[in-house]
């Protein structure tokens, strides 16, 4: 067994390679890791409750000075209140 951890310590595997920088290559590697977990984390939000609301008013057919108006449907945008 001690052996063993000597070997390792001798050879130099047991230790970080304190000489080794990151190549270009790597680091885009990395960044492409990260933005590829990210991307993954935002699909699996939900989707933000919309800032308003739509209020839906129906006229029904009415006469307005001797003319026949047809029924009409108005929609309204309404801000929700926090």
């Amino acid at each position: 067994m001690i052996r063993c951890l000597l070997c390792l310590l001798l050879t130099g595997c047991a230790a970080p390679d304190l000489k080794r920088v990151a190549t270009p290559a790597t680091t885009a590697r990395a960044e492409a890791g990260r933005e590829r977990y990210w991307a993954e984390q935002r699909t699996q939000q939900p989707d933000p409750a919309p800032a308003f609301e739509w209020l839906e008013l129906r006229r029904p057919e009415h006469t307005e000075d001797g003319v026949l108006h047809a029924a009409t449907v108005e929609y309204l945008r309404i801000p929700r209140s926090p």
